[in-house]
């Protein structure tokens, strides 16, 4: 739990400086406008970043992944020696799996493959199997890939081998101020959460209006909220989510589902 309170901490950092990058703003906003037809008009928008992200983003980052990850492996140690006491166990890390059958692979000389989510399982109580199977990414079925421990999983991995890749992509909110409008009906203007990531580069936001008279103007003050997603060359199934809320997911799940659900009272019923 120790390492859970020092993940906090270096989430709540990089949630701090997040939040004052965005409020400095470093981008600029370039509109594109065609028109679609004499009285429609489309307009959209791409962003374009001004200024460096932190150079220490990526290192709070992996600090965060780094403690979270750890504490499950402690976890697993912690109930290996359980079952091996007084000897210290063999070394053993906390499973995470987003397919069954690997999970359960079997091995040849052994009942399961060594490494496997069966072979951890055997080298820990039986009372505590189900707790580690209820968290397996694979009983989310084609979910898998995103639930936290997966995510968790690649990107801990990520930042171990590689490093993390941070862009701009993610408008989250959006304000239109109209400071002079004529001859114009403004039909929409939204941002486009749900094209792939690769779109979302450019013309996230749009802009659709009717001409109405013979004299159309139209004056605006676009606003919008960016925040900070992981970019091309992350682990796939983490390209185009959001930082700091995929950290806070990963987080509070480890907290509450494994730890605080289901091991605190495991280990406080062998007191």
């Amino acid at each position: 739990m120790y390492k859970l309170r020092r993940a906090r901490v270096h989430l709540n950092a990089f949630h701090q400086s997040a939040d004052r990058v965005r409020k400095a703003e470093p981008y600029d906003l370039i509109r594109h406008e065609r028109d679609e037809s004499r009285i429609k008009w489309a307009w959209t928008w791409d962003v374009e970043r001004t200024r460096p992200f932190p150079f220490y983003w990526p290192i709070l980052i992996g600090e965060v992944l780094y403690q979270i990850h750890s504490a499950l492996d402690h976890l697993a140690w912690q109930l290996a020696f359980v079952k091996s006491a007084p000897h210290d166990p063999e070394r053993v890390t906390f499973p995470i799996y987003t397919s069954e059958s690997r999970f359960w692979k079997p091995g040849n000389k052994e009942r399961f493959r060594v490494g496997s989510g069966g072979w951890r399982l055997a080298r820990i109580p039986v009372e505590a199997h189900q707790l580690v199977i209820d968290v397996q990414p694979y009983k989310y079925g084609d979910r898998a890939p995103k639930h936290p421990l997966a995510l968790l999983f690649d990107l801990s991995n990520e930042d171990k081998h590689k490093s993390l890749h941070i862009a701009w992509a993610a408008a989250t909110r959006q304000r239109l101020e109209q400071s002079a409008i004529h001859d114009v009906r403004v039909d929409s203007f939204t941002i486009d959460r749900r094209d792939p990531f690769e779109t979302r580069l450019n013309d996230f936001a749009s802009l659709r209006a009717t001409v109405t008279g013979p004299n159309p103007h139209l004056d605006i003050e676009p606003g919008f909220m960016f925040e900070e997603v992981f970019g091309e060359g992350s682990p796939e199934n983490a390209v185009g989510e959001l930082v700091f809320e995929s950290l806070k997911v990963i987080f509070n799940y480890v907290l509450d589902e494994v730890f605080t659900r289901r091991f605190v009272p495991y280990f406080d019923s062998l007191n």
